[in-house]
């Protein structure tokens, strides 16, 4: 009789060394004190404050609207000035509010 052999083809040894590696990586991941990023720091994230600003002074829609408009004048004319990262972003945070404003008064228009 012949015994039944268990054969290690090249698939076998392939899945256990997988095993292995995901095994051996993963013990990393449970480390506090394990870098997370290969090329950047996590730093910490910076607390903000929830708490809304009101305005003393009720402005009408047509006021609120000069105002916010020529601030974005503003944040465009110094990001062009200035192309710095935290100029462009303000402008491109200034313009997306402004786009999203315009796409749901089309879209409630509708």
């Amino acid at each position: 009789m012949q015994k039944n052999k268990r054969k290690t083809g090249l698939s076998g040894k392939m899945s256990i060394i997988t095993f292995v590696l995901i095994l051996s990586t993963s013990a990393f991941a449970f480390e506090e004190n394990a870098p997370r990023g290969a090329l950047w720091y996590n730093l910490p994230i910076a607390e903000t404050s929830t708490q809304e600003i009101k305005p003393e002074i009720a402005l009408s829609a047509t006021k609120r609207s000069e105002i916010f408009r020529l601030a974005a004048t503003e944040a465009l004319n110094i990001a062009i000035e200035n192309p710095t990262e935290e100029n462009i972003n303000t402008y491109r945070i200034m313009q997306n509010f402004a786009v999203n404003r315009a796409s749901n008064f089309t879209w409630k228009w509708l």
